[in-house]
């Protein structure tokens, strides 16, 4: 039975304690003495775990068989012994005994680190791949300090703890999974090492994984921005807000532009003026009559005879540099 210690030990049944200890030889078998006949005698098998190697976690078979010092039934021993070891029709003097090895296997999966001002928040995921449920499990980060250091001397300052409530068994190939945050002081660039169950309370199947390592590094300041941009993977929809919102911001401030330059034009008596003499058409000639349109600025009082038939002759005597400057 590798990874466990086998002892037997003689008492009677409504004894809490184990009774004494029965010597096993070399060959694996023990001596009871003798038994009157009608007589009965309590063995009890106990198994413990060894103190270097750990089993593996499954469920393991072995086995116990009990034989008179007489032999069998022929050599006017035992009636129902039978020579071999569990053959195809096994007899009472035998009994196949289960042991099943039930241990945590922990161990860190993805961790992840994102800042938040001189903060930084670490995320670990914790894998649970042994046969058994965990409860209060603690995890501490400790800076500047290797994981095998951590792991023999601890964690001297600046210790950082926290605890996970539970974590279940692997069930059916699924490990199980929780995941803790600890925040931590980021103001340096400086290396944290992480541990599982650091005072071994835990029966853990391989603590060599319970450690792992990370390097915390100093970002700098980004501006306005500086608590959206990361370099972690979380913040990526941050960064993709940040820059539809200052886009849209934009636009809008350009569309606001237009609107007021559009009314600041419509606002302006001389603009529709501009447009009216900015016709292909020859301009009509002035009317005597009360509704006549007026003489527009720049154009003389008196004009000769002469040049009232023409209707462009007005332009010959205008200043056209003026009236441009006033149209505009």
């Amino acid at each position: 039975l590798p990874g466990f210690i086998v002892s037997i030990h003689e008492g009677s049944i409504v004894d809490n304690e184990l009774g004494a200890n029965i010597a096993i030889d070399s060959f694996g078998k023990v001596s009871l003495g003798s038994i009157e006949a009608g007589d009965e005698r309590i063995v009890r098998v106990h198994v413990v775990v060894a103190d270097e190697d750990l089993p593996p976690i499954d469920t393991q078979k072995f086995g116990i068989k009990i034989n008179s010092e007489h032999g069998g039934k022929s050599e006017g021993g035992d009636l129902d012994s039978t020579p071999e070891w569990n053959d195809p029709s096994p007899d009472e003097n035998e009994q196949i005994l289960l042991v099943e090895f039930r241990a945590l296997d922990l161990q860190f999966g993805e961790v992840t680190q994102t800042k938040f001002g001189d903060q930084v928040e670490i995320t670990a995921e914790l894998i649970n791949e042994g046969n058994l449920n965990g409860e209060n499990i603690v995890i501490i980060a400790c800076p500047n300090v290797s994981p095998r250091m951590l792991s023999l001397g601890g964690c001297s300052t600046d210790e950082v703890k926290s605890t996970i409530p539970s974590i279940t068994e692997m069930n059916g190939g699924e490990p199980g999974s929780r995941r803790i945050t600890i925040r931590i002081d980021g103001t340096d660039s400086v290396d944290w090492s992480l541990q599982i169950d650091p005072n071994n309370r835990l029966v853990d199947l391989n603590r060599e994984n319970n450690l792992i390592s990370i390097t915390v590094e100093a970002e700098e300041n980004n501006g306005i921005f500086g608590g959206f941009v990361n370099s972690s993977e979380g913040n990526i929809m941050n960064i993709i807000i940040a820059g539809m919102a200052t886009i849209i911001g934009a636009l809008m401030l350009i569309v606001l532009l237009i609107r007021v330059r559009r009314r600041s034009f419509s606002n302006d008596q001389w603009i529709n003026e501009s447009r009216a003499w900015a016709t292909n058409e020859p301009p009509s000639s002035p009317s005597s009559s009360l509704n006549s349109i007026p003489i527009p600025p720049g154009l003389p009082m008196n004009s000769s005879a002469q040049n009232q038939d023409d209707p462009y002759s007005d332009l010959d005597e205008m200043n056209i540099g003026d009236l441009l400057g006033d149209l505009l």
